[in-house]
């Protein structure tokens, strides 16, 4: 999944551009930074055991 370049799972935050500056600071590399996509926010991870995990969250 990695290498075509899936997240492995996503989760929903209420805030990801907070969420996004919060694991930033703790390190966390982003292969992707915030962007919209459709509906959502999204921004995807490298959990560093070869997983992308995607944050998003639902624009209203």
């Amino acid at each position: 999944m990695r290498e075509s370049g899936l997240p492995a799972i996503v989760f929903s935050v209420d805030d990801l551009r907070a969420e996004y500056e919060r694991l930033r600071g703790e390190g966390v590399h982003f292969v992707q930074d915030p962007r919209e996509q459709g509906a959502v926010l999204s921004a995807v991870l490298d959990d560093t055991v070869g997983n992308l995990i995607q944050l998003a969250q639902p624009l209203r």
